[in-house]
């Protein structure tokens, strides 16, 4: 998924604070993220869109609280 400039502020203040407050669960994440960039061809992210993946990801389930 795509995201303009300042939904990407947005999205990395929100991400950030979850991820600072959450760092058991980041490290789980950061481990099924790095899985799908090596194991999945379709996979629509690059390497530096860790915080869009989250954002994407877990939106509806955590972030939105």
């Amino acid at each position: 998924m795509i995201h303009d400039a300042e939904a990407i502020t947005a999205i990395r203040i929100k991400v950030n604070s979850w991820l600072h407050n959450n760092p058991e669960e980041m490290v789980e994440l950061m481990e099924d993220f790095s899985d799908e960039l090596k194991h999945t061809k379709d996979f629509e992210y690059e390497c530096g869109q860790f915080r869009c993946w989250i954002w994407d990801t877990l939106r509806d389930k955590v972030l939105a609280k």
